[in-house]
């Protein structure tokens, strides 16, 4: 779960009018939560709070992405932070769509939206980083590595589904690529 920061809860508790009004969709059920949040601050336990706000912020996504209508450039662009993102965490096993999208403030919907325009799914586009990566070491691995520790660096945890995946994506088995055959 991620944890929604310090700052945002501090400023639920501060009183400040919200624009919304009645009559203003999503955005108006969005402010009576932040109220309601505001009120049940000091009765709420830390993990109720981070998934009050982070369910919270999913309603305000939804109720503001379709208004702000970004221009392909600013999803271009946050695609390109996302994807760079991601490669900079390929080996996390703890990486996940979730997480991916809190770590943007976005919802896991956006998310998938964004990664949609680009033809791949955001789940595939990962796994084809992780095969892409795992064939870079297996080429260059020396007689010690193995397909195991390789597949097991960057986030595969059953080595027969690696080999079936890595022959499906590059026509080969692992062990073909490898200078030294090791298993």
């Amino acid at each position: 779960m991620t944890r929604v920061p310090q700052s945002i809860i501090s400023m639920l508790g501060r009183s400040r009018p919200l624009a919304a009004r009645p009559g203003a969709g999503t955005l108006s059920i969005a402010a009576s939560q932040i109220r309601g949040i505001a009120r049940e601050l000091d009765h709420l336990s830390d993990d109720a709070v981070n998934r009050t706000v982070n369910g919270l912020l999913d309603l305000i996504d939804s109720a503001v992405a379709p208004a702000q209508e970004a221009g392909s450039g600013q999803r271009a662009e946050l695609l390109a932070e996302i994807q760079q993102y991601i490669l900079d965490r390929l080996d996390d096993r703890q990486m996940s769509v979730r997480s991916i999208a809190a770590a943007h403030w976005i919802s896991v919907r956006t998310l998938h939206l964004i990664f949609s325009e680009s033809g791949t799914p955001v789940a595939r586009w990962i796994r084809q980083q992780r095969l892409e990566r795992c064939r870079r070491d297996l080429v260059g691995a020396s007689a010690s590595t193995t397909v195991t520790a390789v597949a097991f660096r960057w986030g595969f945890s059953d080595t027969a589904h690696f080999s079936r995946a890595f022959k499906q994506a590059f026509g080969v088995p692992p062990t073909t690529v490898m200078p030294h055959s090791n298993q």
